[in-house]
């Protein structure tokens, strides 16, 4: 077997784990904000929504990304890890000390002080930071299966712990402690599934390294939080915890979709640092941008098809005012994720300015255009401000991407967004022509545009039978050993 194609089986290995645990993250996750959304009122979670963006925001500022930095490093790891774990382990007790003084004053400045207490206590959060560097010690060497039972346990508590609390009526306060349930579950596992016990070590030069590589990203990283992050902000400021709720939940019902692509990008990363040549990494982005596309266009298709009635028969009727930023946020989604593989590309070969030079644009476009849009237009002005900062931020991401490897975006995508278009012109007459306001009627036109789906991407798309046929073939070469990845 070839060099590619072994780094292809072993890739597929880590993958085939990874997709039970993004299937375990999508349904539970997806499933419990649904149970939720029947038993709390949208202002719940709209203060949620607050408290949890500042929280978030600390906790991002708060990183040296160090954990892609352990993935890239072949030899020196252990010093690495040790110095990232201890850095970020300093920073996190800082930060936990400094919000519970400074807290009240923080969210007096926001103008939310009755969330102070909700951010002190989701703040503790950041110390998953020190502590998911050990669980890239196994993506480093493509053990996603390990890696990730802190993350899959971690869904499954947050879901637990939210619905029990809120049955119980806590209110906005059983998705805080959810999310408490989260992290403190993600921190315990990633200590006890990892046989490596990183030590407290100071070195300078390891710091410098780590920061020369790192320092672009964490700026991006602190940009990226902040813009896809200040629209909660604006929409909760300008409007109110109600209209914040509705947004939130259109918003995060497209982020799971978004994990899905996160956790690829997860197995992609470290296998095109192990490529060695640009043909295998060209061969690999072209056939996950084709299959992404593919997916998430469909994915949006559905949402702008049948979006009124999945809202209204799944989460009831005072959840309508959701529905038109569902939608608009489902494009952004699916235009995120078909163009998101430029990112284990650049990182890989060590090129990580771009990112920082698209964060800023980013960081531009959406807090201006999202003010005004939602002055406007209310929380669809803001649904439209973020899909389109996706779309200007683009010719960036191909520029760069285009200075690395030789890739066509037109090539790749042309027939996939052929079937996305005849799919949604299908899904829209058989939304015409079928009732989908119950349940039965609603499984039946998904269930008859996602098989009108499969027949013309096999038909319009004569590489998809082909490509099956050979990831198959390499993969069940390796279903034997793959039990222990």
């Amino acid at each position: 077997m070839s060099e590619p194609d072994k780094l292809v089986r072993k890739s597929l290995r880590g993958a085939l784990v990874l997709a039970g645990v993004t299937a375990l993250q999508f349904l539970v996750g997806f499933g419990s904000q649904f149970v939720l959304a029947w038993l709390l009122l949208p202002e719940h979670f709209g203060a949620l929504a607050f408290a949890a963006t500042v929280a978030d925001f600390i906790k991002t500022l708060m990183q040296i990304t160090g954990r892609r930095y352990v993935i890239k490093e072949q030899s020196n790891w252990q010093s690495v890890v040790d110095n990232a774990f201890t850095l970020e382990l300093i920073l996190g007790v800082i930060t936990v000390i400094s919000i519970g003084a400074l807290g009240l004053p923080i969210m007096n400045a926001l103008g939310r002080p009755e969330a102070t207490c909700f951010v002190q206590i989701l703040v503790f959060a950041v110390f998953t930071n020190p502590f998911s560097q050990l669980g890239a010690l196994y993506e480093r060497d493509l053990r996603f299966g390990r890696a990730n039972i802190p993350v899959a346990a971690a869904v499954l508590t947050e879901a637990a712990t939210s619905i029990f609390l809120a049955a119980l009526g806590f209110g906005t306060w059983s998705l805080v402690w959810g999310r408490v349930a989260r992290f403190a579950t993600m921190i315990l596992l990633y200590w006890a599934v990892t046989p490596y016990r990183p030590r407290l070590t100071f070195n300078i030069p390891v710091w410098r390294e780590a920061f020369a590589f790192g320092a672009p990203l964490t700026a991006t990283a602190v940009l990226i939080f902040f813009y896809w992050n200040i629209d909660y902000y604006i929409v909760g400021r300008l409007l109110n915890d109600v209209q914040l709720g509705y947004y939130y939940l259109a918003f995060q019902f497209n982020a799971y979709a978004l994990k899905v692509r996160s956790n690829i990008s997860a197995v992609v990363f470290p296998a095109f640092c192990r490529a060695g040549s640009d043909p295998v990494i060209v061969q690999g982005f072209n056939l996950l941008t084709r299959y992404t596309a593919i997916v998430f266009l469909a994915i949006s298709v559905l949402i702008l098809a049948f979006g009124p009635e999945i809202i209204g028969v799944t989460l009831g009727e005072e959840w309508l005012p959701s529905i038109v930023p569902f939608q608009i946020l489902s494009v952004a989604t699916a235009w995120r994720a078909i163009t998101s593989y430029w990112d284990p590309v650049l990182v890989s070969k060590g090129r990580t300015r771009p990112f920082l030079v698209a964060a800023v644009l980013n960081a531009l476009i959406i807090p201006t255009t999202g003010y005004f849009l939602t002055l406007s237009h209310g929380i669809i002005g803001m649904a439209f401000a973020v899909l389109t900062a996706v779309i200007l931020t683009t010719p960036i991401q191909v520029i760069a991407l285009k200075r690395v490897i030789k890739v066509s975006y037109g090539a790749i995508l042309g027939r996939p967004i052929l079937v996305a278009l005849l799919h949604l012109g299908g899904s829209w007459l058989i939304a015409r022509l079928i009732d989908a306001t119950t349940l039965p009627g609603l499984l039946l036109v998904v269930g008859l545009s996602l098989g009108l789906w499969s027949g013309m991407a096999l038909i319009l798309i004569p590489d998809l039978r082909r490509d099956v046929r050979r990831l198959w073939r390499v993969l069940r070469s390796s279903l034997p050993s793959s039990v222990g990845s």
